[in-house]
């Protein structure tokens, strides 16, 4: 095993960070280390400081489809779809087997500013915003046509708010069909507190945490969208076996 990976299960990430450093100063080529390293930097939302890890790892290991799909996942992080799209259709050139599993997040990206950004920043291009708002009848051009008694500052930190959410919750079952459960939950997670009142997002967690035998959890977050929104709760019924039904999901199979 991978130092530092128990601790990244228990979110210990700054410990997960220092195993990881000690492993590589041990052993300077230990691609798979430096990859994880860079996943811990990902998970802090340090994304410049992933990629560069990213990027080690691959000078060590040469063409490595995952570590490369780390880097187009953490390039969307930061803002930069162009550099995020480029990025993907290198690993399905490399490794086919990915064609298509991230289509609906880096499809419809349009090229951005080329070059490493300073944090980030996702100005969400208009077929972008399309596919992120999933039918939301909320779109950007919103924000021209506010009430004048809402302050600019407010429609601002609404809206960013809520596109930040569908973007946290859009890379989340980007890794939830990927099955990496533990790195979707996360998302999912960030999402809902940006937007609490979204349940679609509950429902992915829901899911999420029950393939990760966190049944508690999950039916916790069942009954939540059971009282809100009763006629979600088809899909997710399941859940009320605790483990004996795992059905198949369509958003994440």
């Amino acid at each position: 095993m991978i130092p530092g990976v128990k601790y990244m299960e228990f979110k210990r990430f700054k410990e997960a960070v220092e195993m990881l450093e000690t492993a590589i100063n041990m052993k300077p080529v230990f691609p798979d280390a430096i990859n994880t390293l860079g996943v811990c930097y990902t998970k802090l939302e340090e994304y410049a400081k992933a990629i560069e890890f990213y990027e080690e790892a691959l000078q060590q290991a040469g063409e490595h489809a995952g570590y490369m799909l780390n880097i187009a996942i953490t390039q969307f992080m930061l803002g930069n779809k162009g550099l995020a799209k480029q990025k993907y259709d290198e690993v399905v050139m490399i490794d086919p087997m990915f064609e298509g599993k991230l289509d609906k997040v880096f499809g419809a990206a349009k090229a951005s500013i080329a070059g490493t950004s300073e944090g980030p920043k996702l100005k969400i291009s208009a077929d972008l915003e399309a596919e992120l708002a999933e039918g939301s009848t909320k779109g950007l051009v919103e924000v021209k046509e506010a009430p004048k008694n809402v302050e600019p500052e407010d429609i601002k930190k609404v809206n960013f708010r809520k596109r930040r959410a569908r973007s946290d919750n859009t890379v989340g079952v980007t890794f939830a069909r990927l099955g990496n459960y533990s790195m979707a939950i996360d998302y999912f997670k960030k999402a809902i507190a940006n937007d609490s009142e979204e349940m679609d997002y509950k429902v992915n967690l829901a899911v999420a945490l029950y393939r990760m035998y966190r049944y508690d959890e999950a039916m916790g977050y069942y009954e939540e969208v059971k009282k809100a929104k009763p006629e979600l709760v088809t899909q997710l019924d399941f859940i009320e076996s605790m483990g004996e039904n795992t059905p198949k999901f369509d958003k994440f199979d």
